[in-house]
């Protein structure tokens, strides 16, 4: 496993906003997630925690920085964990 912190960049949008959770924290729209390779697990201290396929577009990945408005630390996984998380 291993695991990176990512920087946000202009990049497309996902095709719906992010959700907000009962916490207040935003996630992904599944379609997004699914398609894009990389799903929110947690929120700590502040970080979002997220899983990436090896696949994973380095565009959605800033994307999903921009959109859930926190840093995020990737862990990438399998795509069978993936889908698991999915």
């Amino acid at each position: 496993v291993e695991q990176h912190d990512a920087v946000g960049a202009a990049s497309p949008a996902p095709e719906a906003d992010a959700p907000v959770s009962t916490d207040g924290t935003r996630n992904l729209p599944f379609t997004f997630a699914r398609r894009h390779g990389i799903v929110m697990r947690a929120v700590e201290d502040g970080v979002a925690l997220c899983a990436v396929r090896a696949d994973a577009n380095p565009a959605a990945i800033a994307e999903t920085r921009r959109a859930l408005r926190l840093p995020i630390r990737l862990t990438r996984v399998s795509d069978e964990d993936f889908d698991q998380l999915l």
